[in-house]
């Protein structure tokens, strides 16, 4: 039976007991509907006792007047409510994957290399990741500076590399050597500038080097 069924059918047989003779219909009707809607679910095993008395009584309650057995019906329906199972507390929810990055990057610093490095950009990158800092040098797609950003990959506190594919294409080899070089975990990112994306790809690539 449905706990929430029970326990409004409790509530409101506990107002007809208080004054039978001066509840308005609406009352007598609302405990008849419930206790028509309640036998016509199974009842658990700590539930059949209260079941049993509910099916002998309800003629009484349809013809609006307490059983004789009212308040041992009451009791029943207290004790079937009682020993309903509680409900378990929700488990934790599974942290998402930007969530599960910035748990494994926790304030380091990232590298982003390709794409339009735009301040906007940038900045939703470092509060989703919750990064110390998103660097994001200046680079042409074309003919892109691998010297110039050489000192990126190999400052000390740089966590993390990604490097946008989908515009920097012909510096994936050359970018790729420098991380090697440097003992830098490289995620190549074909998803854009969409942070969810983003730490997709990176867990899926760098997810153990960076634990």
């Amino acid at each position: 039976m449905q706990l929430a069924q029970l326990n409004k059918l409790r509530f409101h047989l506990a107002r007809l007991l208080r004054d039978p003779h001066g509840a308005p219909d609406r009352e007598w009707a609302t405990v008849v509907e419930l206790a028509g809607a309640l036998l016509e679910q199974p009842a658990a095993p700590h539930e059949q006792a209260f079941a049993a008395a509910l099916q002998r009584e309800t003629p009484a309650l349809l013809e609006r007047r307490l059983p004789a057995n009212a308040a041992h019906l009451e009791r029943l329906l207290a004790e079937a409510v009682a020993a309903a199972p509680k409900p378990k507390a929700p488990a934790e929810p599974e942290p998402d994957q930007v969530e599960q990055l910035a748990r494994l990057l926790r304030g380091r610093h990232v590298v982003v290399i390709g794409g339009d490095p735009r301040e906007q950009h940038r900045e939703r990158l470092q509060e989703a990741l919750r990064a110390g800092a998103v660097h994001w040098p200046e680079t042409r797609e074309d003919v892109p500076d691998i010297l110039a950003l050489e000192p990126w990959i190999a400052r000390r506190d740089t966590a993390l590399v990604l490097l946008l594919i989908r515009w920097i294409r012909h510096a994936l080899n050359d970018v790729a050597r420098l991380c090697d070089k440097h003992d830098k975990p490289l995620a190549r990112i074909k998803a854009g500038y969409n942070p969810a994306m983003i730490a997709h790809e990176a867990l899926q690539q760098c997810a153990k080097r960076l634990q």
